[in-house]
């Protein structure tokens, strides 16, 4: 109530407001001039008051009536409406300062509350605010992004526009196949994948990883350390998770229904990976942001994960298919609803550096230090891979100035591998997956054909190839010049490789689903040499059958003689030369027991 909280105020506080309000009668005791500023206040002349406000305070004044349960939020309130609030409005419920800008904001907010029966009375002719909604970028994302002056172009970086979707098709089958394969070893108490299998899995993905090796400089690990791997990283996490794929020991393994969704549509099993690592992925995905110290210590320092990837999953709900947005409008959106995202429990016990200079409790930028991050890893690592966020990005170094101002910054050159990310949007893939929408159905872009393609299996691109189709051709093809695949010369020449397409098939690429690209690309029929080259590059692929193991055997000419007539032992094994023979792993135990009736001994040793 008003009179409670007047009467926690000290005189001089009540006779500052007293000094607003034009009053008839002269008190000075405490109690008058509480019964007199509550009669003014409560009165029909309230309304006269809340005139005497600024605009920006009137806003104050209904977010907190309206929205805020009478709570006014500073952090809120400067996200939503502008990120220059005026510093005293901060200190509106202060003891020592009552009032900012017009002076009668302290006649409404008392230690950052408005009291119920005021609440009550404002509501009559206070209108009801704006709902907070997200802010949509309306305009093309631009090709670059300006690290200082826009005239000076050395401060530019060009920006890469990423759609996931397209790239979703080809990644999921091509990482399940390599882990049929058995060629992903994970660690057995993280299970992050080994150095080798994430560089297997980089190759088979379209493009690659989001930063190529050319694209990330050589510092040390205090400057910021390396931006990569980030695609290739999260693939073997997000599906271990799953029931795609279990572990045995280090290798991981299809499961049957793992197997069954190399070759069925993709939507309902990124769906399920994303569900089932929502609710149960082992990894921390601020751990990532590996400059910020101290998230294992001792204690509980960082908030429950699973918690997070909800309140993530609400955050996105808000966002609408199909639009792009900008990260930092993002960043505002949150931090203007009341949403639960937070981090860590204590934000004094994370540091850079060192513990006791470099806490994040002292941050100018708190939010974008600790949530933010986790929004653009999030984002980044985890739902870009999986297709459903399409992302704008460019590399991390200096991107960002929100953590410069910490203890021991000065020489980082980006806070987080993820930095770079600028842009994202939510997509059909996405919205299917978060439950937005009942169906699916992929995102169709129009575009003008893309390529031309002779009997001699010479390519010619008719136009820019964008990020995912370039990553595409990438793989089955190599350029006829000195020129990069990725080129945006659009009269460059390609030709379709062997080398590339075996690579591209022994890594678990699928060539009906680039025969299928070449024909949605191109403007015409395509040649019968073409399916002829791709018929060929499959028998190469197929015409060589894994036997399975076997061991050589060495003896004597004389023994081996006997073992290759003998009519038992000559149907268990198959003759090298005069001295050595061969047996398979399925028929050793027969052979063994075979000859040892001949009166002969296998001995174990012989295994090598």
């Amino acid at each position: 109530m008003l009179y409670d909280s007047l009467s926690e105020m000290t005189v001089p506080e009540l006779k500052s407001r007293l000094n607003l309000i034009k009053s008839a009668r002269k008190v000075t005791l405490k109690a008058e001039i509480i019964d007199e500023i509550s009669r003014l206040v409560l009165s029909d002349t309230l309304e006269v008051y809340w005139q005497k406000l600024t605009n920006l305070e009137k806003m104050a004044v209904a977010e907190s009536v309206y929205h805020w349960q009478g709570r006014f939020y500073y952090d809120r309130f400067s996200a939503k409406y502008s990120d220059v609030i005026p510093d005293s409005m901060q200190h509106t419920y202060s003891r020592n300062k009552t009032s900012a800008g017009s002076g009668y904001l302290g006649l409404f907010l008392f230690q950052g509350f408005i009291p119920i029966d005021l609440q009550t009375n404002l509501k009559n002719f206070v209108p009801i605010p704006p709902e907070n909604k997200i802010t949509i970028t309306k305009t093309e994302i631009p090709d670059k992004h300006y690290l200082g002056d826009k005239n000076n172009p050395d401060f530019s970086r060009p920006i890469t526009k990423l759609l996931t979707e397209p790239l979703i098709r080809h990644d999921l089958p091509a990482v399940l196949n390599l882990i049929n394969l058995g060629k992903i070893s994970v660690s057995e108490k993280t299970g992050v994948a080994t150095g080798a299998s994430i560089r297997i899995l980089e190759s088979a993905l379209l493009g690659g990883d989001y930063y190529q090796t050319d694209e990330q400089l050589t510092i040390n690990n205090y400057q910021g350390g390396a931006i990569r791997p980030i695609r290739p990283y999260a693939w073997p996490l997000l599906l271990q998770s799953s029931s795609l794929v279990r572990r045995n020991g280090k290798k991981l393994a299809l499961t049957r229904k793992g197997i069954k969704a190399i070759t069925t549509p993709y939507a309902d099993s990124i769906r399920e990976i994303y569900e089932r690592w929502r609710d149960k992925g082992s990894l921390d995905e601020y751990s990532r942001i590996n400059l910020v110290k101290g998230q294992k210590a001792k204690g509980r320092i960082m908030t429950a994960k699973e918690l997070r990837r909800s309140e993530m999953e609400l955050i996105l709900s808000d966002c609408p298919e199909g639009k792009w947005i900008n990260i930092d409008k993002l960043f505002s959106f949150v931090r203007a609803t009341a949403y639960d995202l937070s981090v860590c429990h204590d934000s004094f016990r994370l540091y850079l550096e060192e513990q006791g200079y470099g806490t994040l409790g002292y941050a100018e930028n708190p939010f974008e230090v600790l949530e933010g991050r986790y929004i653009m890893v999030y984002l980044f690592e985890y739902l870009a891979t999986l297709g459903m966020v399409d992302i704008a990005y460019v590399t991390p170094y200096y991107a960002r100035k929100d953590y410069q101002d910490l203890w021991g910054a000065s020489e980082l050159h980006f806070l987080s591998r993820y930095d770079g990310l600028l842009y994202f949007r939510l997509n059909a893939l996405g919205s299917y997956c978060l439950g937005l929408s009942a169906h699916y159905q992929p995102t169709q872009t129009e575009k003008n054909s893309l390529l031309d393609i002779n009997d001699q299996l010479e390519i010619t691109l008719t136009r820019q190839a964008e990020a995912d189709e370039a990553q595409i051709l990438s793989l089955f093809t190599r350029n006829l010049s000195d020129k990069p695949t990725t080129s945006t010369d659009d009269t460059c020449s390609l030709i379709l490789s062997e080398t590339r397409t075996l690579d591209a098939l022994e890594n678990g690429q699928n060539t009906k689903d680039f025969y299928h690209f070449l024909e949605q690309s191109s403007a015409t029929a395509l040649p019968e040499e073409v399916e002829e080259f791709f018929e060929q590059m499959r028998f190469h692929a197929t015409a060589l059958c894994d036997g399975g193991k076997a061991q050589i055997i060495h003896s004597s000419s004389r023994l081996i003689k006997l073992l290759v007539n003998d009519s038992t032992t000559q149907k268990l094994c198959q003759q090298i030369d005069a001295k050595s023979i061969i047996v398979t792993a399925k028929k050793e135990k027969e052979f063994r027991k075979a000859v040892r009736k001949l009166g002969y001994i296998f001995p174990q040793t012989a295994r090598a």
